[in-house]
């Protein structure tokens, strides 16, 4: 079989609808989670009420998180698909 039908990563972004605020995602080999990843991303903006409820992500959460261009290269490093 192919290998590239058995190794893959979903992933799932929290949004304010205009930035993200969360990126969480999870490397699947063989039906099976090898990896998560996850983190809050500070949007420098925000978060209003609405999403707030909607997400269950506070201003508290993501004050202290990174930027999205620090998180962006971790998280592309995590979702490529390592073939040996």
């Amino acid at each position: 079989m192919d290998p590239k039908l058995h190794d893959y990563t979903v992933f799932d972004l929290e949004t304010t609808g205009k930035k993200i605020i969360q990126i969480g995602a999870l490397k699947v080999r063989d039906d099976q989670t090898v990896a998560k990843f996850s983190t809050y991303v500070n949007s420098l903006e925000k978060i209003n009420d609405y999403v707030s409820h909607l997400t269950g992500i506070s201003n508290y959460q993501t004050d202290a998180a990174p930027l999205i261009d620090e998180v962006m290269p971790d998280f592309l490093d995590f979702g490529w698909p390592q073939y040996t």
